[in-house]
């Protein structure tokens, strides 16, 4: 996980002690077996790492000339970011850095908050810290209204979506 806050982190998932690195955060998402990863101060470039432990010694495979986004998500070579925007998602081709034409989202007119691409070619994006939605990765059509996911007493902030 990122936070602007805390940093780079990571945690077991059936518990235990979160390592922590201090590392400002913006958006993280997984990339060819690693992960992308945005918001370092005064950085327009998203960095792409094998694993945790690159972060930390701030050896990265590569960096794309991209300016960070506070959500993004990749599929086979494609990065999608938004930056609390409505409606609209900025898309690059990776690894060249290219800007490809911004992804219009049919009917979709809220604050994006997370956003997520699954292997099968749609896109989730999460708005209000509960409603998700669903649209075509390609072409920004609606494919399903939104839904609510309960969430106990916070809202959430980031949205990991796969297809089995």
């Amino acid at each position: 996980g990122c936070s602007h806050n805390v940093g780079v982190w990571r945690a077991p998932v059936l518990g235990g002690a979160a390592e922590i690195l201090p590392i400002d955060c913006g958006a993280l998402t997984g990339y060819q077996g690693g992960f992308l990863l945005g918001g370092e101060p005064y950085a327009n470039l998203i960095r792409h790492y094998a694993d945790f432990e690159s972060v930390g010694s701030d050896s990265e495979l590569q960096s794309f000339d991209i300016e960070p986004k506070t959500s993004m998500t990749a599929r086979q070579g494609t990065l999608f970011t938004a930056g609390f925007s409505t409606g609209q998602l900025n898309v690059y081709d990776l690894p060249s850095s290219t800007e490809l034409p911004d992804l219009e989202l049919e009917d979709f007119a809220q604050e994006i908050d997370g956003i997520s691409v699954t292997s099968d070619g749609r896109l989730y994006v999460l708005s209000n810290g509960a409603s998700i939605f669903a649209f075509d990765a390609t072409t920004g059509e609606q494919l399903q209204q939104q839904w609510n996911v309960p969430t106990p007493d916070s809202l959430l902030t980031t949205l990991h979506c796969w297809t089995n």
